[in-house]
């Protein structure tokens, strides 16, 4: 029977409510709508470049803690402030992707003040021998 476990590190930002970070059902791995705040300072990037790297850094680490990898994404959803960061967002978000192996949906969308793109994902590790 699948249960849902919940997934937990200190090397992303803590959940902001009574959610978790991630969740791991059977071989999937929802990661929560997470956004570039800083693990340490909980900084800002001052640009949407910025915010998508730290924000893929943030679900790298959250993945890594469920025993998976960015490799493992499957879909992502991206939310941004405003449509207009589209191009700046595809250019951050290449090196995590680099065969485009990975569906997306974009929408455009009230973020809380600084916060320029908040991305959350789902990945498969039924490939992967160290599943946690």
């Amino acid at each position: 029977m699948n249960m849902h476990v919940p997934i937990s590190t200190q090397t992303a930002p803590p959940p902001a409510g009574p959610y978790s970070q991630a969740v791991r059902f059977g071989s999937f791995v929802q990661v929560s709508g997470q956004i570039g705040f800083d693990p340490i300072d909980f900084s800002l990037g001052p640009d949407t470049s910025t915010q998508t790297t730290q924000t893929m850094r943030n679900i790298a680490a959250i993945l890594a803690a469920a025993g998976s990898h960015p490799s493992d994404v499957v879909v992502i959803r991206v939310y941004l402030s405003d449509l207009t960061h589209f191009l700046e967002l595809n250019e951050a978000l290449a090196p995590w992707f680099p065969q485009g192996a990975v569906a997306r949906t974009t929408v455009q969308v009230t973020l809380p003040p600084n916060v320029l793109v908040e991305i959350d994902a789902l990945a498969d590790t039924s490939q992967n021998t160290e599943q946690s």
